[in-house]
C-alpha cells in the first residue's frame, strides 16, 4: 500500500493527537466539590479523541479513493501568486498567513478577550480559504455575521454551562 498525501497528513493528525493526549495528563485539576463531571482536563481529551477519529476516518476514506482510482490522476498544476515581485505557490502563501493568523490570536488572546479576537481570527481565515470565485461583499457579511455568533455562542457555552472563565480583554 503507497501513502498518499491525505493519508500522511492523517497519521500525523493522529500521532500529534496522542502526543497532545499524553500531555494533557499534565494538566492539573482542582476539582474542589466532586471528583467526577467536567474539569480542567476534559475538554483537551475531548478535543484530543476527535482528532484521533477524524484522523482515522481521513485514512480510511484516503484509502478508500486509492483503491477505486484505477487510472493514475494528473497532477493539477501549481497556481503562483505574485508577492513581492516574485512568484509564489499560493499554498506556501496561504500557510504562512494561517500562522501569523494564529499567532496574532495567541497573542492578543488575554488583551482583546476571546470574544474580539477569535471574531478577529474566524473571519480573516474564512476570508482567506475562500476561493476567490465566490468572495463577494455578501459573503464577507455573512463571514463576519457568522463568525460572530460562532465565537460569542462559544463564549457562552463555556462561561455559562461550563463555567469556565475565559479573557474578557477589552469588552470587559
Amino acid at each position: 500500500m503507497k501513502l498518499n498525501r491525505e493519508m500522511k497528513v492523517a497519521l500525523f493528525f493522529i500521532c500529534f493527537a496522542i502526543f497532545y493526549l499524553v500531555m494533557t495528563t499534565q494538566i492539573q485539576t482542582k476539582d474542589l466539590y466532586s471528583t467526577v463531571g467536567l474539569n480542567s482536563k476534559s475538554m483537551p481529551k475531548l478535543y484530543g479523541v476527535l482528532m484521533i477519529v477524524l484522523g482515522v476516518i481521513l485514512f480510511v476514506t484516503s484509502y478508500l479513493k486509492q483503491r477505486k482510482q484505477t487510472a493514475p490522476e494528473e497532477k493539477k498544476p501549481v497556481t503562483m501568486i505574485k508577492l513581492f515581485g516574485r512568484d509564489v505557490p499560493r499554498g506556501k502563501v496561504y500557510l504562512v498567513a494561517s500562522i501569523l493568523l494564529f499567532a496574532f490570536y495567541a497573542g492578543t488572546y488575554s488583551l482583546l478577550g476571546f470574544v474580539l479576537s477569535g471574531f478577529i481570527y474566524l473571519t480573516l481565515m474564512i476570508l482567506l480559504l475562500t476561493p476567490q470565485r465566490l468572495k463577494s461583499r455578501k459573503t464577507t457579511i455573512f463571514t463576519a455575521l457568522f463568525s460572530f455568533v460562532f465565537v460569542y455562542a462559544l463564549y457562552l457555552i463555556f462561561t455559562r454551562v461550563l463555567s469556565m472563565m475565559l479573557p474578557r480583554g477589552m469588552l470587559g
